[in-house]
């Protein structure tokens, strides 16, 4: 029976004058096959009370008879490792789809609040001149896709391509920044084994950068560590920011609403999206109660902690992959010690 809540008495009630047995299994499924999805099984006499008790809201299918009884053989959506989660994805807009589509995969419910917006330079004069001395650098280091994406955006204003580099050696933050190179015909020639800034500063050293040129691309509000050491390593350095930073255009009543309808983790992949989502809520972190922080690596741990924050969840590969990976592990482990509180 479709959309039977609010009749559930009177339907049950003719079943049973009809000649149903009152303890034939009685199933209402609510918002079936999604993530929110809420089944009550009991029997076609007591399920009418039973919804009523437990507050079963619209919509929502009843189901009767012994099919019931295949729910436990059949059932597959609750036993995906994320059922039910409600996932607060941080991202810029552009990024964020990706991580929301692997979560809804494994069952949760992303809610996207851009925390952070990738921009344009207003003047992209220095950046499209470091591009000019792009064939002159032995090493061109991007920290990010969002670097790759810019960059590549001026390269094709200035009528160029990937023949630009020369024979300059690139060196990639992670995968994810490699797989952006590579799609614009960029093979990087090295990737660090631990994918942050201090991961890149080893790696780089180990390739020996004394008296190396190096170009540096990366956000204009990235801190000057990268560059630093580089430049105590010997380097002969270029650091030149690709694309702005700013806050997301939702606003603060967007993440209030988000909030008091339930947030289970909260995800940060940068420490921007860290400062970002905590000017939205005016300093005020105790409104986030007791959401899990699930972060992505040491660097955004860090700037997460500074801002008060509880870190529960630090992906051991620091990547996307890595940071769902940690959240697998984790959740269904939390899920069950919540459902024990409220038992």
């Amino acid at each position: 029976f479709l959309m039977g809540v609010e009749r559930l008495p009177a339907i049950t009630e003719r079943l049973l004058a009809a000649g149903r047995p009152a303890e034939q299994p009685a199933a209402l499924i609510r918002w079936g096959s999604t993530p929110e999805q809420e089944v009550l099984i009991a029997t076609l006499g007591t399920i009418a009370a039973r919804a009523r008790a437990e507050g079963i809201r619209p919509p929502a299918a009843l189901v009767v008879g012994e099919v019931v009884r295949l729910r436990e053989e059949l059932a597959w959506l609750a036993d995906l490792p994320l059922f039910g989660a409600r996932v607060l994805v941080t991202r810029a807009r552009e990024q964020a789809s990706g991580l929301a589509a692997r979560l809804r995969a494994l069952g949760a419910v992303p809610l996207e609040f851009p925390a952070i917006a990738c921009q344009p330079l207003e003047d992209p004069a220095p950046l499209d001149a470091a591009l000019a001395t792009l064939a002159e650098q032995d090493w061109v280091v991007f920290t990010s896709q969002n670097g790759v994406t810019a960059a590549w955006e001026r390269l094709v204003a200035l009528g160029r391509d990937a023949r630009a580099f020369g024979a300059a050696r690139v060196c990639a933050i992670g995968p994810a920044t490699a797989a952006a190179l590579a799609a614009h015909g960029i093979r990087a020639d090295l990737v660090p084994e631990t994918f942050t800034t201090a991961g890149v500063l080893v790696a780089l050293r180990e390739a020996g950068v004394a008296g190396r040129r190096v170009l540096l691309l990366r956000a204009d509000i990235a801190p000057p560590e990268l560059a630093e050491g580089l430049r105590a390593a010997g380097a002969l350095v270029t650091s030149v920011a690709a694309y702005r930073t700013r806050g997301g255009a939702q606003s603060g009543d967007e993440l209030a609403r988000l909030l008091a309808e339930g947030v289970d983790i909260i995800t940060f992949t940068s420490s921007s999206t860290v400062t970002r989502l905590v000017e939205a809520l005016d300093g005020d972190i105790a409104r986030l109660g007791g959401a899990l922080v699930a972060v992505i690596g040491p660097v955004t741990a860090a700037a997460a902690r500074a801002a008060g924050l509880r870190v529960d969840v630090e992906a051991r590969e620091h990547t996307i992959d890595g940071l769902v990976a940690a959240l697998v592990e984790t959740w269904p482990r939390e899920r069950t010690a919540r459902r024990r509180q409220v038992g």
